[in-house]
């Protein structure tokens, strides 16, 4: 209804900082002093031009890698968000592409496991063996394996320190 709307942006309005409420609302002429053209004007001022917004968040989408120093619980969550941010402006992704591009930004990334292989390779023999899954099945999987590599890795980098810790004891 018409008077739940009006709630709505007025409750996200709250969540904005006061002072730039106050400039942006002041702003607007005396006929669009309502919760939703300010909240549209706040909008604007923070992310910019919808059209320039959604560009950019296409191109990061297109470019998206998997950081040198970056967790898989982190590259995934901003991949998350990603995703979300897209599918709230009306353009999502399907499936297919979504597991696409997690898939060409974990090969980008170069990464290896704990014997020096490839991250990707690992991945991708679950990404093959779990191709027909929904996205939220297939990226459960993907998770899980990427959750063993990781821990494959701290528990060789834990060995590999107590082993030079038991050395440097013996000197």
């Amino acid at each position: 209804t018409k008077q739940s709307q009006k709630t709505v942006y007025h409750m996200m309005i709250k969540c904005v900082p006061a002072e730039a409420t106050l400039v942006i609302t002041r702003s607007l002429p005396s006929n669009q002093h309502t919760g939703f053209h300010a909240w549209l004007a706040l909008r604007e001022f923070y992310i910019g031009n919808e059209l320039a917004y959604i560009s950019k968040l296409e191109d990061q989408f297109n470019s998206l890698s998997w950081n040198t120093s970056e967790l898989w619980s982190t590259f995934e969550t901003r991949f998350d968000s990603l995703i979300n941010d897209l599918q709230a402006l009306g353009h999502g992704k399907d499936e297919n592409q979504k597991k696409v591009r997690l898939m060409s930004a974990i090969r980008d990334s170069g990464r290896r496991d704990s014997e020096n292989g490839s991250v990707y390779t690992r991945l991708n023999v679950t990404n093959q063996i779990k191709e027909g899954e929904s996205y939220r099945n297939w990226v459960l999987s993907i998770r899980t394996e990427a959750q063993k590599i990781q821990d494959e890795i701290q528990s060789r980098k834990s060995k590999k320190h107590n082993i030079n810790r038991d050395v440097d004891s013996e000197d």
